[in-house]
């Protein structure tokens, strides 16, 4: 990170990932937002700036429900002063005091943030200084925020923050030499999108078996080839819980028991993606079974901000190795998939 001397009273663009769950107007889980305090509180000890931005959701313009507002919020509960930006590239001057900060309104609010637009870019760094991309949940995408915005800055005033190098460590020995049996669960939504990274994953040879929950397992045929392949067995659900409008929204009771078999096998397990809805706890009672069962591994890893806010519900998360800020990020790291977040600044 940046010396005291070089950034003192310096605008520091943070990039962040403060995509956190909410639920009747109130966050459910803040770990995304504890994991970037150290960042954030180097700088303030440092007398920079931060101008924290990130996106929630994925909202087709303006939304209020998914503001940055009620992140904001959450750091002006806990003492800090909290200047909140609606006009990107117009921030004000402030007097850092050891606890002021800039809070940038929901970056996919607007279109340039998603359609790679350079003068979207170049704006919304206007006047800052340095840029630290601390959004270990994003790094996977090609967000302008992530693989633009640092096109602006040298070398010398780009990097990575705290909480990307502790993901980076926790997870270097997951990618590449996992201890055997190595079973993977994957679940939630996005099934379509997570495919490429699921198929990159298989293809490292590393996975022993891939538990597939409902929306990925509506596209397990696409992963079939490539698990027979590297000789991976592939494990689909035997029966659902449905909602309403007769969705699978969680797996069964017999699935539920033979995931648990495997896993209680296992020496590395690594959970990613959701199993019920974290809104909806009568949905949660399969994925209490899986986190119970994943303590007993020697190395175990759950990813993702609706995962790691579920474990916490539970009080289980101690019970595992290790929680992850990221979802398709993790995965995408761990399957070897390209990383454009990433990638960017590793450029010089």
């Amino acid at each position: 990170m940046f010396e005291h001397d070089i950034i003192a009273n310096k605008l520091v663009f943070v990039r962040a990932d403060l995509n956190v769950p909410v639920a009747d107007k109130k966050i459910i889980n803040d770990f995304r937002i504890t994991r970037l305090l150290p960042t954030i509180d180097y700088l303030l000890k440092r007398n920079a700036v931060p101008v924290i931005a990130s996106h929630r959701g994925r909202p087709h313009g303006y939304d209020a429900a998914y503001s940055m507002d009620i992140v904001a919020q959450w750091f002006r509960d806990r003492s800090y002063t909290v200047h909140f930006v609606t006009e990107i590239g117009n921030y004000p001057l402030v007097r850092q005091d050891g606890r002021t900060l800039l809070m940038l309104e929901n970056l996919r609010f607007y279109a340039g943030e998603r359609s790679g637009d350079y003068h979207f870019a170049q704006l919304l760094v206007n006047t800052i200084e340095y840029y630290v991309n601390d959004a270990w949940g994003a790094l996977h995408r090609s967000d302008s925020s992530l693989t633009l915005v640092p096109q602006f800055f040298a070398p010398e005033k780009k990097v990575f923050g705290l909480l990307v190098g502790q993901e980076l460590a926790a997870l270097e020995s997951l990618r590449d030499k996992p201890e055997q049996p190595f079973v993977v669960i994957i679940g939630g939504g996005k099934g379509q999108e997570k495919i490429v990274y699921i198929k990159n994953l298989i293809m490292q040879g590393n996975v022993s078996t891939l538990l597939l929950c409902p929306a990925v397992s509506e596209e397990a045929e696409v992963i079939m080839h490539a698990a027979q392949q590297k000789n991976i067995a592939i494990v689909l659900p035997e029966d659902y819980i449905f909602d309403a409008d007769m969705r699978p929204i969680t797996i069964g009771p017999r699935t539920c028991a033979l995931f648990v078999a495997y896993i209680r096998q296992a020496k590395t397990v690594f959970y990613n993606g959701m199993v019920g809805d974290i809104a909806r706890q009568e949905t949660l009672e399969p994925l209490k079974k899986i986190f119970i069962a994943m303590q007993d591994a020697p190395r175990s890893i759950v990813s993702g901000g609706d995962s790691v806010a579920a474990l916490a519900h539970f009080g289980l998360q101690n019970t595992v190795s290790y929680c992850s800020t990221g979802g398709g990020s993790t995965l995408a790291y761990i399957g070897k998939s390209p990383m454009p977040g990433l990638e960017a600044l590793l450029q010089v």
